[in-house]
């Protein structure tokens, strides 16, 4: 028994050419997007499941991937720096 299943990809890549960004749909999954952050090694370093679905057409759409890979790398240069303790604020 042979399961097809259709994802559709899309990639793009932050201005300074670290990081970039891959998406993947489902057509089972109408409503559920998943996006994938690379380094430039082409190692997987972050992995998110949204409960919607992004057109990388739509230029708020890649606005908000340009924002995550932002967040997330402001949040691991933050992590490297290991100047805060580890308890909560």
């Amino acid at each position: 028994m042979t399961l097809l299943a259709s994802v559709i990809t899309a990639k793009g890549q932050d201005p300074k050419g670290e990081l970039y960004w891959v998406v993947e749909s489902n057509k089972h999954l109408p409503d559920q997007s998943q996006v994938k952050i690379y380094d430039q090694h082409n190692g997987l370093v972050h992995e998110v499941k949204l409960d919607t679905r992004l057109d990388v057409t739509k230029r708020k759409h890649r606005k908000f991937l340009v924002q995550m890979i932002k967040r997330y790398s402001a949040r691991e240069s933050v992590a490297g720096k290991k100047t805060r303790s580890k308890s909560s604020v």
